[in-house]
Formats: C-alpha cells, sequence, structure tokens
C-alpha cells in the first residue's frame, strides 16, 4: 500500500514528507527503522511518536487509525504540557467567523482565557485587536466576557461592552475586523470504517435539503383622513330669513319660533355627526397601528428565520472545520444533484431577502427588505470562473476557505481538484503550501 505521510523531529525541528510504500499489517516500530536518514529523529534516542495528542505504541499498525494516509507523524522526547488537556474534549468551543483567523476553532476548557493579538491563550493575528483585548471567563453554568481597555472596544450583538457581561452560544462577539461565536459540539459522528490501507470510508447518510423560505406578507392599508364635515350655513340662513319675512307680513312671533325649529334640528345633527366621524377615525387609528404592530412581527420574525435557514444553508469556515476535525455527520453531505452542490460561502455581508412584502394597494410592487450580517454565497456552475484579488494575505485566506468548503462539503467521488501553476522546481511550489 501507498501512504503520504509527513514526519516531524521536534527535537531538531525538521519535518519531511514522504511518500512510504510497505506491506500490510507492518507496525510503527519496523516503519521508524527503515526511514530514511535525516528523516529519523536524531534529537534523543528515547522518544515516542505522537499523531496529535495520541501517543503511538511501536505495535500501532501502519495504514490503521491513527496511522493514515496524510498523518502527520511527531517524534517527541517529551510530551508537551498542553497535550494532556487537549486530548479531553472541550464542551464549549470559540469559533471565529470572521477575520484575519476566520474558520479558526479554539477549545475552551473552564477557567480564565485573554484573547488577544499577542497576549493571552487564545490568539487572533487581526491587526485591529489590542495586545489583550477581552476575557472570557468559562464555569459550569456560563460563560462572561468583559473588555480589557481596547481600543477598539468589544461588541455583543452590537452592543458595546462597559463591565463583564454573559455570554450566550449564539451571541456573536466583535473585536477589531474579527467576529466570535460560541458553540456546543453536540451534533453526531458519521459513520466510517477503516479499510486497512490508510483510508477510511465514510457512509453518508441520507440527507434533508432545507430550502430558504421565501414568504410574502401584506402592509395593512392606513385608514383615510378624517373627513370634515362643514355646516351648511344656507340651509341655517334660508328658514330664518323665509320665517322673519312671514312673521313680519301676518304679524305673528309663532312663524319665528317655527323658523327656528328647522336650523336648531340641523345643527343638532351636524354637531352629533362630526363627533361620530371622529370616534370612528380613532378607532381605526388604533386598530391601523395595531395592524401595523402584527405586521413588523411578522416581518422580523420572517427575516430572523430566514437568516437563520441561510446560515444553516452556508455554513460558517469555522463550523467546516469543526465537522471535518470531528468527522462529523454533515462532512461530504452535497451530492451532485443537490442545488447547493459547488455553492461556496465567500463572506457575509447585507443582502436581499426572499421576503416579499406587499404595499398596501394592489398594483403596486412587492418590495424585499435587506438582510444584515447575512451568508455571500457563490455558484460556481452559475459564474463558470472565479477570480480573486487584492492583498495577498487576504487572497490567501479567501482561496483558503473556498477549497476547504471545496474538499469538505463535496466528496472525492464528485469532485476533483487540479492545480495549475508555472513552477516547475521545488522550492517554487512552496509557495502553494497555503
Amino acid at each position: 500500500m501507498q501512504l503520504r505521510i509527513t514526519v516531524v523531529d521536534e527535537g531538531t525541528g525538521t519535518q519531511a514528507d514522504l511518500e512510504v510504500g510497505c506491506a500490510p499489517g507492518t507496525d510503527l516500530a519496523r516503519f521508524a527503522s527503515a526511514l530514511p536518514v535525516g528523516c529519523a529523529p536524531a534529537g534523543c534516542a528515547d522518544g515516542s511518536w505522537w499523531i496529535g495528542a495520541v501517543e503511538l505504541a511501536d505495535t500501532t499498525v501502519v495504514g490503521r487509525p491513527p496511522l493514515l494516509d496524510g498523518a502527520v507523524l511527531t517524534h517527541r522526547c517529551a510530551p508537551h504540557p498542553a497535550l494532556a488537556a487537549s486530548d479531553t474534549p472541550a464542551l464549549l468551543e470559540l469559533h471565529v467567523l470572521e477575520g484575519p483567523d476566520c474558520g479558526t476553532v479554539h477549545p475552551l476548557p473552564p477557567g480564565e482565557h485573554r484573547i488577544g493579538r499577542s497576549r493571552g491563550t487564545v490568539r487572533i493575528r487581526d491587526p485591529d485587536l489590542s495586545r489583550a483585548h477581552c476575557e472570557l471567563h468559562v464555569s459550569h453554568d456560563q460563560v462572561t466576557v468583559r473588555d480589557l481597555d481596547s481600543t477598539n472596544g468589544t461588541l455583543l450583538d452590537g452592543a458595546r461592552l462597559t463591565a463583564s457581561h454573559p455570554w450566550q452560544p449564539g451571541q456573536r462577539l466583535r473585536i477589531g475586523s474579527t467576529t466570535l461565536l460560541l458553540r456546543v459540539p453536540q451534533e453526531p459522528r458519521a459513520s466510517v470504517t477503516a479499510d486497512g490501507a490508510g483510508h477510511l470510508r465514510l457512509h453518508r447518510g441520507p440527507r434533508l435539503h432545507q430550502s430558504v423560505p421565501a414568504p410574502t406578507i401584506g402592509m395593512p392599508a392606513e385608514p383615510a383622513a378624517a373627513h370634515r364635515q362643514r355646516l351648511p350655513l344656507a340651509m341655517v340662513v334660508l328658514p330664518l330669513a323665509v320665517s322673519a319675512v312671514l312673521a313680519a307680513v301676518l304679524h305673528s312671533t309663532t312663524m319665528l319660533l317655527f323658523g327656528l325649529l328647522g336650523p336648531a334640528m340641523l345643527l343638532s345633527s351636524w354637531i352629533s355627526d362630526r363627533r361620530g366621524g371622529r370616534a370612528s377615525n380613532r378607532q381605526q387609528q388604533r386598530e391601523y397601528r395595531c395592524a401595523l404592530d402584527r405586521f413588523s412581527e411578522q416581518r422580523d420574525e420572517a427575516l430572523r428565520l430566514e437568516l437563520r435557514a441561510r446560515r444553516a444553508s452556508a455554513p460558517d469556515p469555522a463550523d467546516l472545520a469543526a465537522q471535518v476535525r470531528r468527522t462529523g455527520a454533515r462532512l461530504w453531505q452535497r451530492r451532485l444533484d443537490d442545488p447547493d452542490f459547488l455553492s461556496l460561502r465567500l463572506g457575509t455581508g447585507t443582502v436581499g431577502a426572499s421576503l416579499a412584502v406587499h404595499p398596501a394597494g394592489g398594483n403596486v410592487r412587492a418590495e424585499h427588505p435587506l438582510l444584515a450580517d447575512a451568508p455571500v454565497t457563490v455558484n460556481l456552475p452559475e459564474v463558470g470562473v472565479l477570480g480573486v484579488g487584492g492583498p495577498r494575505e487576504a487572497v490567501l485566506g479567501c482561496v483558503r476557505s473556498l477549497v476547504g468548503q471545496l474538499v469538505g462539503w463535496h466528496s472525492p467521488q464528485d469532485l476533483a481538484l487540479v492545480l495549475l501553476t508555472p513552477d516547475d522546481d521545488r522550492a517554487a511550489s512552496r509557495r502553494h503550501d497555503w
């Protein structure tokens, strides 16, 4: 069988990428004894071999977990103090969603954790961060965060922190140009079996694809302005004038009383109608405000559900990194006939929502509200060719994320990657080690 294994000697700091050919059943002791000169450990003779935080026995079989194709085999004279802690899975993880270290996952065991550019237990390569930016306190029942008088401040769900504050999973912490999220690793692992030749067979389960909802809601119609009824002066003055003339001709004051009866009834009816119209308009305004409040609640809830669906359909790089590290059940979940096959997340931004809001009035075109902090995606089959330009570090970070999504969400049975480069020597090809 043929394997690719990276051998690292911590004693001398040397590293070598090897193409290994060995018979099935070869153990680690025999493999180590056959290492070529320059790759065999020279720092100390009584060290041991490690893969990550796992110490290997001499009887470990090459080609079986954890000594598989692509493994990084490290020779250590003594275990690092942090290995014992890293071997225990953390019940809480700090995921970097945005920023220069986008996709990084930091385990958070109980205790104090300082986050900063150069000081603390969690270091993030963000030039907008202070050396010691903020501090987390992780206990068995909650996580609190406080700002350490940083230059650019610490924002929790958009609110600037001025004192220690509880941080719940799902809330977004903004420091510098970096966005952090607390997650509890609780998703199931994928079903895998070893083939005995250095690989793991991953058995993909069925997938229920959830589309982004596109509901339609209508705005309530605003009631018409109250119609101010005018007093018909002619109908008041004319009967009075006629009754005055008749009273003068007939010398009868009774005619004046009959003349006053009509205007009095008309004035009473006008006052009653005016009061009733005002009361009706006030009731319509109250009903309109209640309907407007219900509309706002429906719109905000629809936008919240759509944003959650968009984030679920286009997971962030940190979520993908956690899936790869744990061999999660969503690994290689996208199939050729899925609508999100070769759909890649570029970052986050403000996008138009699928929610359609119809203003009052039948012939008015529907409006689409804006969704802030939503995933921005690109579909490779639609664009054909995707180019990335900008400063080298930013470009490499973006391309790393894109390549990671290609190999993390898509099976090698459905997708193959090819690197085209003019470099033909090993020294020049080191530029592609990213």
